[in-house]
């Protein structure tokens, strides 16, 4: 995201834009959250070490979530009767299937951290914020912050500035966008078309809503790599219910927070993919829409998300670095921003180096 901007997208592939406004996302935070911000917004933040984390299907098959146990060694928010806090995160891998969930931070048995929490779609506790709900220590320090983990606690409490605040600027490290874990379609194509559902957000007509969809492939596909979207017309389908179910669905619906959450389905022996599908937010009265060729001030861009969504489904990261707010693949978004419709060489390189 650049200039005048774009969003972050919280939970996800399962990779995405977010919302700060609870629950979990993908792409699409308004701007960077700041520590302050995010320890607002959490309803519990403890700091402690993993002693729990498991793959299960949620009863009806929909996604794969991994639970999460910690063993609490400080309570910063929230209760503090307990020893133990138990949550789940989007995603997650048995030895024949796998899902990712763009933009949600994984947990292994043994790390420290500090998580921030809040409540999902369904009311489990999850993680707040996406991947900056969760803070890897290492020896009470925070290496990605510089800060120990007790200044971090102050800073999520508001009791300490948060100092070198982060923002747009400078050169950026990235000359290649990448992908993590590193999985692909079988090539030159997806193993089925994209499907569209046509029901749109409030702020776009359908055929808008379509043609803002067809207009983000064909960025991806005009990329010079060996892979192409291809469009398979509409459908009436979303994600909910039994999955993976072998569709490609693009649809409105709920996305837990963020602007937009891709969800990506794989095999864990290979990498190969087997199926992604997108949902973008409803309009809401903190979230405006537009479809326009142009920018519009106080809205977010369908195609810009989109473009950045598709992104996800090649496989290809969120990037968070300063000085990387021209990348299509920056992790954050601004309403009026319609620069991640066009491809930065790091975005371009990526799918390239995968396809």
């Amino acid at each position: 995201m650049r200039g005048s901007v774009r969003a972050m997208l919280c939970l996800a592939g399962v990779i995405g834009l977010c919302l700060l406004v609870g629950g979990a996302g993908a792409w699409a935070a308004a701007g960077r959250p700041t520590l302050a911000e995010l320890g607002r917004g959490a309803e519990e933040i403890v700091v402690g070490s993993v002693v729990e984390a498991f793959p299960a299907w949620t009863a009806d098959h929909s996604l794969i979530h991994t639970y999460v146990t910690m063993q609490v060694d400080r309570a910063v928010k929230g209760r503090a009767a307990s020893r133990y806090v138990q949550f789940r995160v989007p995603g997650g891998a048995f030895e024949e299937i796998g899902l990712l969930v763009s933009n949600m931070p994984g947990f292994r048995h043994g790390e420290e951290a500090i998580v921030l929490l809040g409540r999902d779609d369904d009311g489990f506790l999850s993680v707040h914020g996406g991947r900056h709900g969760k803070i890897e220590i290492n020896g009470g320090f925070a290496p990605g912050l510089g800060l120990t983990a007790d200044e971090v606690a102050d800073v999520l409490n508001g009791t300490r500035p948060e100092r070198n605040p982060a923002g747009p600027g400078g050169g950026c490290p990235v000359t290649c966008v990448g992908s993590t874990p590193t999985m692909t379609w079988p090539q030159p194509a997806m193993g089925e078309a994209y499907l569209i559902n046509p029901t749109p957000m409030a702020g776009c007509t359908s055929p808008q809503w379509i043609n803002a969809i067809q207009a983000s492939a064909q960025t991806w596909n005009g990329a010079g790599a060996q892979f192409t979207f291809a469009y398979g017309g509409t459908t009436t389908a979303t994600a909910k219910g039994k999955q993976p179910d072998g569709r490609n669905v693009i649809y409105v619906g709920s996305a837990s927070g963020a602007l937009a959450v891709t969800t990506t389905w794989y095999i864990p022996a290979t990498g190969q993919i087997t199926e992604c599908d997108m949902v973008v937010a409803t309009a809401s009265r903190r979230l405006k829409w537009s479809c326009d060729a142009g920018a519009v001030a106080n809205k977010y861009d369908v195609q810009s998300v989109v473009v950045h969504e598709l992104g996800h489904f090649l496989s290809l990261d969120d990037v968070y670095d300063d000085g990387c707010d021209a990348l299509t693949m920056y992790g954050y978004g601004w309403p009026g921003d319609i620069a991640p419709r066009s491809l930065d060489q790091a975005d371009i390189c990526g799918i390239r180096a995968l396809y």
